[in-house]
């Protein structure tokens, strides 16, 4: 296990540092020095996102993408935050109004325009879907590069999501391994997303959760179990049953939830 995840982090090591020469290469001309993101796609394609500008080259070639107000096909915003790629190799471009998705046939690109800066987007392998969180304006869940649902919290509503705010980019944060269901994690509670019903079922602090607190920094999937960490201490649920079960609660407040998963713990 141990020589398994050196070698993964050596190949990431090594691919990171392969980007960074060919960023720092005097010979690559950026729009910008300030280089926000950089991904390189399996056709040799490098895209690199700056403040000022999308930069994308293969072979001696170059080309920036820059906002244009008057055209609904450049990119959303010049300012880049991150670049993704979905698993139907979608070029996805995160900037603080919404989201650019590159097609590759025509050059261009499908702008998605949110409320509130996206902050993470999370696929869901089973139909394709984009789930993504925003900083303001709750959860947005995009299908063939349109908007099919908002997800914003809604004291009226008992069956909305918790809340509408989400400042981090952690990815783990929501699980949509599941076919029936999604599990968000939330400053104020867990949320069960019914994808039949279109429903959330909001999770709170108390003796049948066996959480003491409202802040769930974060949540995983392991053979068939949820894994949720409160700031206070971690739960297992079982799906099955729909019952919780406390595992252990840490002297310190959990301030993230990298990987709780250990191949000798009794619990698996």
């Amino acid at each position: 296990m141990i020589k398994t995840k050196l070698n993964c982090f050596f190949i990431f090591f090594l691919s990171c540092n392969y980007l960074l020469c060919q960023i720092n290469n005097p010979d690559l001309d950026l729009s910008s020095k300030v280089v926000k993101d950089i991904l390189q796609q399996k056709n040799g394609l490098l895209w690199v996102g700056t403040d000022e500008g999308l930069n994308v080259f293969y072979d001696n070639e170059k080309k920036v993408f820059y906002s244009d107000i008057l055209d609904s096909l450049s990119v959303l915003n010049s300012s880049v935050d991150n670049i993704m790629m979905s698993s139907r190799n979608d070029l996805i471009v995160l900037s603080k109004d919404g989201l650019s998705i590159f097609d590759s046939n025509s050059f261009n690109f499908k702008q998605i325009k949110l409320d509130s800066k996206p902050t993470s987007v999370n696929e869901d392998l089973n139909s394709g879907k984009l789930w993504v969180s925003t900083e303001n304006s709750g959860y947005y869940l995009i299908n063939n590069d349109e908007v099919e649902e908002h997800f914003v919290f809604d004291p009226l509503n008992p069956l909305s999501i918790s809340s509408s705010n989400f400042t981090s980019s952690d990815k783990n944060k929501i699980i949509l391994l599941d076919s029936l269901n999604s599990y968000i994690a939330t400053k104020n509670g867990l949320n069960i997303y019914n994808k039949k019903l279109k429903t959330f079922k909001r999770i709170f602090k108390g003796s049948d959760s066996k959480l003491s607190t409202n802040v769930i920094v974060g949540v995983q999937f392991y053979k068939n179990k949820i894994f949720i960490a409160s700031e206070n201490e971690v739960v297992l649920y079982r799906n099955e049953s729909k019952k919780f079960e406390r595992i252990f609660s840490p002297k310190e407040k959990i301030t993230s939830f990298i990987s709780i998963i250990d191949s000798s713990s009794p619990i698996l």
